[in-house]
């Protein structure tokens, strides 16, 4: 079985993502995959360029990687900015639609609140069975329920199971990231865990890459992007990692994977 990047950020991601198109669609080529994923941020605005560009050659599959915010969304203020992150995939047409639906309504005025979110209810009460979902990165609900937690293996198989009935046996996976886990070993530690839940409850693994960026000589091009959206010169992010002030993101600073 040829691999299948199912995790994958194009430049609609904004000021996050830097790879157009056509150099996914070169460097799938490269790899020899046959199918890849588009899981741009809180948007499917680049669905008919990547299906343009990479559908000629390869199999596109649409996605999403959704805000989710712990309370209900039309509460806004400052303590609900912090959002989890959920990647879900389009099984087929029905899925698009529905995909579709999803995110226009995590981008109403009623739910946006510095980005396109929804709720655990709203999400709820959307999906269908025409949708596939990972349980995400370090940023996810999953990761989230088993870091720094002594009861890491309850309240993470409590989540997984949760996950599981919102989108159908069948239809979610618990991801695993190591791309990032020689300089970041809460990504390994992590990784430890959901395999071990994974185990107990019968749902399976995906392993994914999050990719920003196509090959390891971007990684510096992307670092700049980041630091656009941080309002940051490369050197401060730099000063600040030595001085233990900038933690949040400092794999993607300090890593080419």
């Amino acid at each position: 079985m040829k691999y299948v990047p199912l995790h994958v950020h194009s430049e609609y991601s904004l000021l996050d993502g830097l790879s157009q198109t056509k150099h996914i669609a070169s460097r799938l080529e490269e790899i020899e995959a046959d199918a890849c994923a588009l899981t741009d941020h809180g948007t499917v605005s680049g669905a008919v360029d990547f299906h343009k560009t990479v559908g000629s050659s390869f199999k596109p599959i649409l996605g999403c990687e959704l805000y989710l915010c712990d309370q209900e969304s039309s509460v806004k203020d400052p303590s609900t900015r912090k959002l989890k992150h959920q990647v879900v995939l389009a099984k087929n047409i029905e899925g698009w639609k529905n995909l579709l639906s999803i995110v226009s309504k995590s981008n109403r005025a009623e739910n946006f609140y510095h980005k396109p979110r929804l709720d655990l209810g709203q999400l709820e009460q959307n999906v269908g069975d025409d949708l596939v979902s990972f349980s995400g990165h370090l940023g996810s609900r999953l990761a989230s329920a088993v870091v720094d937690n002594p009861n890491w293996k309850k309240d993470g198989e409590k989540e997984a199971q949760y996950l599981q009935n919102i989108f159908g046996k069948g239809n979610f996976f618990i991801e695993i990231q190591l791309i990032d886990s020689l300089q970041n070993t809460l990504a390994k530690e992590v990784a430890e865990k959901l395999r071990e839940i994974s185990q107990t409850t019968g749902i399976p693994c995906v392993a994914t890459p999050d990719a920003h960026y196509c090959r390891r000589e971007d990684a510096h091009d992307q670092r700049v992007l980041l630091c656009t959206a941080l309002r940051k010169s490369i050197s401060q992010v730099q000063r600040e990692i030595k001085e233990g002030k900038f933690t949040s993101m400092k794999s993607f600073f300090e890593s080419n994977s």
